[in-house]
């Protein structure tokens, strides 16, 4: 405790006008003292922080300049893959109608062919983080401030030469387990108060050998109360670069990049001199802050970077902002690769996706499919070419591939487009968010499953299936579940992708209720959502040549049709496309086709 407290304590009158006087005296030395305590220890886990951020600046910078080292050894030369086409078959120019009647017979399929998600070989990463903070980073737990109490054993009450000092913290232990700490979400030093943090404390006699009692006593009335919030932080005045991001405005730190040592490929050179640069310490933290603020998922945080980097060195060549652009990513956890093309030159940074992406080149490296985009991150238009790339296993093992599954909403405010789909009784109606609909659009074509397993927006999946579960209800069983199902099929007009857009695009779930037509695979992502979800009604998604549709499990249920069995449980074909049919009826051009079975 401290000395002064204790004179003020053992000297505490038992009755009297100087009994809150000493009172006051007492709280106000024991608070002051607390105080003081708790800054010291703060500031101890300020320096701790900095040496972790220091610790993992300098395992970062090691990390890439090694990475750099690797991109000297010999780039070697790979011929583009032509694309993969998710739909080899042309689907139905106009609406599939059911004009048989319903199904009186069980109708077996052929054995199904079941596909596995993702189909690529690399594993998906656990966690994105760029790399590990290489010593163990625990959050020391500051002492709890002196409590005003006498302690057990009292200490004589003479008054020292000086009151004696709080104990300083101990410096907190070492883990055993080893604990990532992001140098983002380190804050800063907070700047020092303007005030003391100590008030002012009525004069007490200096050194009283015995208890002294003072005969006209001056109550106390401090100046300035006692601080109990933290001090502002010092404002943030570095410069911005301000860009257009979807509509959006975005500032983020504006920083010297040195365009003259990065404007060459083929070898470690940018990565270098970059790593030598203020990027990292001055602007990743706000960049990664803004990608948290926004949960972009990782395809829309290369989005990010992209148009950060053109706002950095929009004049600069485009090798020096594929270089750029390729540094960033590598800080943002991805094992995104540089290459060229041969003949042209042409920069081109090569994606590594935990999902197949359709409908783009790529090349093979290690037996890995890496697919090409451009730094505008649009698509390469040469049919044939040959690029020159490094082969090597990343020395960053932390790196990980992009993954393009949205598996979190995204937090991003735009205008609204409303909506109303009413048919057989049902009536559904609300809003989607027309900027959400901007950013998916052109969005890399991966299997239709991942289009079910991703959410875009939370409100607008709530929205839709609170309306169902009142309307249909939440029972199972094959009465509802054909209610949903022709609902399905005449709430939406029909046309192909090529019809609407020129191009294959299959729809998140919340596109579905923003553009005027849809086809099969759309659908079938939408009405399989809903089973799942409103009723939880086991389902697949099915491709057949040319067409996707679903197919559904409801054991206690006695339904005819075509099914197929798959672990052990028998599945109906319910098709969201096939206007008009049951659960159980399939077009018959499918009836003996092998179904290929999208677990989601």
């Amino acid at each position: 405790m401290n000395s002064i407290a204790f004179i003020i304590i053992t000297s505490y009158p038992t009755s009297g006008p100087m009994k809150k006087l000493f009172a006051i005296l007492a709280l106000l030395t024991l608070t002051s003292g607390a105080q003081a305590q708790v800054q010291k220890q703060k500031e101890s886990f300020e320096a701790f922080k900095k040496n972790i951020r220091n610790r993992y600046e300098n395992y970062c910078n090691a990390m890439l300049n090694r990475y750099a080292d690797f991109l000297d050894v010999v780039w070697k030369d790979f011929e583009q893959k032509r694309p993969v086409e998710r739909f080899r078959s042309p689907k139905p120019k106009e609406r599939p109608v059911a004009k048989e009647p319903n199904p009186v017979k069980l109708i077996p399929m052929p054995k199904p062919v079941v596909e596995t998600v993702p189909d690529v070989k690399k594993p998906i990463a656990p966690k994105p983080t760029p790399a590990p903070v290489p010593a163990p980073t625990p959050k020391p737990t500051p002492a709890k401030p002196v409590t005003p109490t006498v302690p057990a054993k009292p200490v004589t009450p003479t008054v020292p030469a000086k009151p004696e000092k709080p104990a300083k913290p101990e410096k907190p232990a070492k883990p055993e387990k080893k604990t990532k700490q992001k140098k983002q979400t380190l804050p800063e030093k907070p700047a020092k108060p303007t005030k003391p943090v100590t008030p002012t404390v009525p004069a007490v006699p200096k050194a009283p050998s015995v208890p002294v009692v003072p005969v006209t006593p001056v109550v106390p009335h401090p100046t300035e109360p006692i601080p109990n919030v933290a001090p502002t932080p010092a404002p943030d005045r570095t410069s911005k670069v301000s860009f257009d991001f979807y509509g959006l405005d975005i500032k983020l730190p504006k920083v010297e990049i040195p365009v003259n040592k990065i404007g060459e490929m083929g070898n470690g050179n940018a990565i270098k001199a970059l790593n030598n640069s203020t990027f990292e310490a001055k602007a990743l933290p706000a960049l990664k802050k803004q990608i948290d603020e926004m949960q972009l998922p990782d395809y829309f945080v290369a989005e990010l970077v992209r148009d950060y980097a053109k706002a950095l060195i929009g004049d600069a060549s485009i090798v020096a902002r594929t270089n750029l652009m390729h540094y960033i990513l590598l800080l943002c956890g991805f094992d995104i690769r540089p290459a060229y093309e041969v003949t042209t030159g042409t920069p081109i940074l090569l994606f590594p996706f935990n999902q197949m992406v359709f409908a783009r080149t790529f090349l093979e490296l290690n037996g890995q499919k890496f697919f090409i985009f451009t730094p505008d991150l649009e698509k390469l238009n040469v049919e044939e070419a040959r690029f020159r790339t490094p082969q090597f296993s990343s020395p960053m093992k932390e790196l990980r591939n992009v993954d393009l599954v949205i598996r979190k909403p995204l937090n991003i405010k735009g205008e609204v487009h409303n909506y109303t789909l009413t048919q057989g009784g049902i009536t559904v109606k609300g809003s989607v968010n027309e900027r959400l609909m901007k950013m998916v659009y052109k969005y890399p074509q991966m299997p239709v499953p991942c289009y079910a397993q991703s959410v875009l927006d939370a409100n607008t999946h709530r929205e839709v299936e609170e309306q169902i579960k009142a309307q249909i209800g939440t029972e199972v069983n094959l009465g509802n579940v054909n209610r949903l199902l022709h609902f399905v099929q005449s709430a939406f007009a029909y046309a192909t992708d090529d019809e609407q857009f020129g191009f294959e695009k299959p729809y998140f779930f919340e596109e579905l209720l923003y553009y005027p037509k849809c086809d099969c695979e759309d659908r079938s992502v939408f009405y399989a959502t809903l089973l799942r979800n409103v009723m939880g009604v086991n389902n697949h998604l099915i491709n057949f040549p040319g067409h996707e549709c679903v197919s559904v499990s409801l054991p206690n249920e006695n339904i005819l049709g075509s099914f197929y069995e798959n672990n052990g449980a028998q599945f109906y074909i319910s098709d969201p496309t096939f206007i008009g049919a049951n659960t159980g009826q399939c077009m018959q051009q499918y009836r003996n086709t092998a179904p290929r079975v999208e677990p989601w």
